[in-house]
């Protein structure tokens, strides 16, 4: 899979669909999360930041014929100020919601997040 290619397709697709709002027809939803990214010091500090929360076979529609994302998963994808897009697979558990509770997860590149709904404070 050209994952690089596929990057591109989903971070214009998932800005068109951070544009449109809930007047799409997809059944994504936009949801703020409390993130923080694992690295060489320990972990990134925590961000309220907007995600939108995808099963997989609706980013493997946005992103086309090459995606290989799991067709009942749900995926958090991350807009971030540069434009650069990680898509967080979410536990099986999550049924299309984020985590109440901070959970470790991955994103497509294989490096860890921390993860979880933004209902309390981000911390």
């Amino acid at each position: 899979m050209n994952m690089i290619f596929s990057i591109k397709k989903v971070r214009a697709t998932v800005l068109a669909l951070l544009c449109l709002g809930s007047s799409h027809a997809w059944t994504a939803e936009k949801k703020v999360a409390c993130v923080k990214q694992q690295t060489e010091q320990g972990w990134s500090t925590p961000t309220a930041t907007s995600t939108t929360v995808m099963s997989g076979s609706e980013l493997n529609a946005v992103v086309g014929g090459d995606a290989k994302f799991q067709p009942y998963s749900s995926y958090a994808v991350i807009v971030k100020e540069n434009n650069q897009v990680n898509v967080l697979t979410l536990s099986p558990r999550s049924m299309g919601f984020l985590p109440l509770f901070e959970t470790q997860v991955e994103d497509q590149y294989g490096k860890k997040w921390m993860i979880k709904s933004d209902y309390w404070l981000c911390y």
